[in-house]
């Protein structure tokens, strides 16, 4: 008898029903994402046009600088570190009223405002439905100006007081130098921070500003040291009265309003 042949299913009609589906494991699966909000959220660009158009405004004025003053240029690059370069550029004029020091004064105010920017997207993350984006921007722009125009005012006003008019101008050059210093290299850091978004590259140029805030400071201190009529340590107060008091007060005021408010 052939092995096929001997069941029959004729009488109870097994051949009638559906025969048995045998179930697989399915390729496609349920994400594993988890919601967060139950709302919409708002789509921001990460990274805004007017980012670009700032920092091309930055580049735009440095290579303007380089093609109109070249050695101008190159001289203010060199005083900071050596005094052969400084006596030069004093002995050709006065910088604080030339036409260079505006672009790099627009250069640094632009790259300054900037990185403050940053550190409000990275660590204060302070955001206002009206006052955000290039708003905010402008803003701090605003304030880096008022912020310095002040400064000046009192650096002048003091050199009056005091009758120190040649050691205020030369602080005040000194604070141009390194302030062009810290803006050149601030600039491209700036663009890595920006379209890499990365942290890390804002903490270096955090550590690059500090350093040389510090040799800027201890350089301002060997200018004071001529004035033999003053003590170092009236110098001392005097310098950091100027130049870390309002630095302290502007962050103690944005630490407690971004306490208070976000």
């Amino acid at each position: 008898m052939i092995p096929e042949q001997t069941t029959d299913t004729t009488l109870n009609l097994q051949s009638m029903a559906p025969p048995q589906e045998t179930l697989s494991a399915s390729p496609f699966r349920t994400h594993q994402l988890q919601a967060r909000d139950h709302f919409p959220a708002v789509h921001r660009k990460e990274h805004p046009d007017w980012m670009f158009a700032v920092l091309l405004t930055g580049f735009i004025l440095i290579a303007w600088t380089l093609v109109f003053y070249y050695k101008r240029f190159t001289t203010v690059i060199s005083a900071p570190f050596s005094k052969r370069h400084l006596s030069q550029l004093t002995r050709e004029g006065n910088l604080l009223r030339e036409r260079i020091t505006i672009s790099l004064s627009a250069v640094y105010i632009i790259a300054t405002s900037l990185l403050i920017y940053q550190l409000n997207i990275f660590y204060f993350k302070w955001n206002d439905p009206v006052m955000n984006g290039f708003r905010l921007y402008v803003l701090i722009i605003l304030m880096v100006v008022f912020f310095w125009t002040m400064k000046l005012f009192a650096m002048n006003l003091l050199s009056v007081v005091f009758k120190t008019y040649q050691s205020n101008h030369e602080y005040l050059l000194n604070i141009m130098l390194f302030s062009t210093i810290s803006s050149l290299l601030l600039l491209p850091l700036l663009v890595l921070t920006v379209y890499l978004n990365s942290k890390i590259i804002l903490d270096i140029s955090l550590i690059i500003i500090s350093l040389i805030f510090v040799v800027r400071f201890v350089k301002g201190m060997m200018i004071g040291v001529q004035l033999t009529r003053f003590s170092y340590l009236f110098l001392f107060v005097y310098l950091c009265a100027l130049e870390l008091l309002p630095l302290v007060i502007i962050l103690k005021l944005a630490l407690l309003y971004n306490a208070l408010f976000v």
